[in-house]
């Protein structure tokens, strides 16, 4: 027990934690004991919160706090520079490599919308699922008018056929 009039080992704190080191009693003990209570709530707060010190984002004040939100970012995994996104295994369907002028622009854009490194690849990969996807279509579209294109003239030979070799009062 701290004697009455000897400085104390809070002595320094402001008034609001010394107030909070009477009310938890560790005014009572000596310095080693109080620090090992100490150490004891702060494990036990840090379980209670989830997440050890190092892994809590401070979110910034506004949004022109801009080391803040650059602070913020860094912890969930947006590159500093646009070049550390990389885009390994970033392929086409048949497995040709993507166009590095694609990665390039893929990589301005991740920066741009501070994506996760780690999702640069899944954007770079869906842009060329879906352009791939839109050639197929427009194959598809183009092989559906060449064979309406080849019926209708093979119709328009049948009927100039039919009016060549059939008697019109006979019909077909």
């Amino acid at each position: 027990m701290a004697d009455e009039t000897s400085p104390t080992w809070f002595a320094g704190f402001d008034d609001t934690d010394r107030a909070h080191v009477v009310a938890k009693g560790y005014d009572k003990l000596d310095p080693g004991a109080a620090a090992a209570e100490l150490y004891k709530a702060y494990r036990s707060a840090e379980k209670t919160i989830g997440v050890p010190a190092d892994r809590i984002v401070k979110w910034p004040s506004d949004d022109n706090d801009v080391e803040g939100w650059k602070a913020v970012r860094a912890k969930l995994g947006v590159p500093a520079a646009p070049t550390d996104y990389k885009f390994d295994g970033v392929v086409h369907k048949d497995g040709k490599p993507a166009d590095p002028a694609f990665l390039e622009r893929a990589r301005a854009l991740a920066a741009e919308l501070n994506l996760p490194a780690s999702a640069a690849p899944t954007l770079a990969k869906r842009v060329i699922e879906w352009d791939e996807a839109q050639a197929d279509a427009a194959t598809e579209r183009a092989a559906r008018s060449r064979w309406r294109r080849d019926r209708g003239a093979q119709a328009e030979l049948g009927a100039e056929l039919r009016s060549q070799y059939v008697p019109r009062d006979q019909g077909v």
